[in-house]
């Protein structure tokens, strides 16, 4: 039943374009990641509260070790 569903539509061609698809994306999205600058990743990676949490109460910096 599938494989005469298979040949009468042209889900071959679907599913070739669909990879293709997915590998070009896949492919611009590293390209991309390797040519933004390191300080643009650790500046994304860097969590909303990380100032705060680098002090204590008292305003003492505290290690990060």
């Amino acid at each position: 039943m599938f494989q005469q569903l298979a040949s009468e539509t042209a889900s071959q061609g679907w599913v070739i374009a669909a990879m293709l698809l997915f590998i070009a994306v896949f492919t611009w999205v590293v390209v991309k990641a390797f040519r933004t600058p390191a300080a643009v990743h650790a500046e994304r990676a860097r969590m909303p509260l990380d100032d705060l949490a680098s002090e204590d109460p008292q305003g003492d910096p505290v290690s990060r070790g």
